[in-house]
């Protein structure tokens, strides 16, 4: 466990049952003896949903180790991978607007946490 206040703009954490990527930390003055709490503005990253989260500085949090890894598009449906380093084939899944673009044969970016796969971006270039 961590407190909040050791946490960065980047960093992963555990936040009701979904992990929370912070794109923006703030610290904000509360009362009238300018006592500071922490704003974090976060993306969750199963869910894709965004939210504003308040937090004391001492505040117990479960920082998260989310890697992104590259993997190739094996089949759209199911939308099964094959991670590029260890060659195992993965079942996973996408939003919407990530499996339009998305082929057979393409190198996309995904994530692993405790066996929820998600792809989440097919890289430019």
């Amino acid at each position: 466990m961590a407190s909040a206040g050791d946490l960065k703009s980047g960093s992963c954490f555990l936040y009701k049952g979904d992990v929370a990527r912070i794109e923006k930390k703030e610290v904000v003055a509360y009362g009238t003896h300018s006592h500071t709490k922490l704003k974090f503005f976060v993306e969750f990253i199963f869910s894709n949903k965004k939210e504003v989260i308040t937090m004391g500085h001492q505040e117990s949090v479960e920082p998260v180790d989310v890697m992104k890894k590259k993997a190739t598009v094996i089949s759209k449906s199911p939308l099964q991978i094959m991670d590029s380093q260890s060659f195992e084939t993965i079942d996973a899944y996408a939003d919407p607007e990530v499996l339009d673009e998305i082929n057979e044969g393409d190198v996309v970016i995904f994530v692993d946490y405790q066996g929820k796969v998600k792809v989440l971006e097919k890289p430019r270039g």
